[in-house]
């Protein structure tokens, strides 16, 4: 594949493109005969990055599972936000292990309840 490239291209296999669908934007080749290979394969031209930034957005894109139990958390979230709303100030930390859902919980907050001027910064 690296025989097939322009100086400036970038080509991906299937799997490669793959595991960084929604990460990447690519233009289909079509099967390319690869030397080595009994039969041409799908080859992939990256063109830049796609549109999805994060892990949890990939999986968004895909279907999540239902989102429950957490009313008090987005409570406080509204709360945070209405006193913002009405002019004071305020940042929201969300603080906890790994795997316990602070990135989901704001996904799910984020998704319909702000307005759309508001820039929310996650790390």
């Amino acid at each position: 594949m690296e025989q097939l490239a322009h100086p400036g291209q970038i080509f991906l296999t299937e799997a490669t493109f793959r595991l960084a669908e929604g990460f990447i934007a690519v233009k289909p080749l079509g099967p390319v005969p690869i030397k080595g290979l009994p039969s041409p394969i799908p080859i992939f031209e990256l063109t830049g990055p796609g549109p999805i930034r994060s892990r949890l957005q990939r999986a968004a894109a895909r279907g999540l599972t239902r989102f429950v139990g957490r009313e008090i958390e987005l409570a406080e979230l509204l709360g945070a936000t209405e006193e913002a709303l009405r002019g004071h100030g305020q940042v929201v930390a969300l603080v906890g292990e790994p795997g316990v859902g602070k990135s989901r919980l704001i996904y799910e907050f984020t998704a319909d309840r702000l307005p759309p001027e508001w820039r929310v910064l996650a790390v």
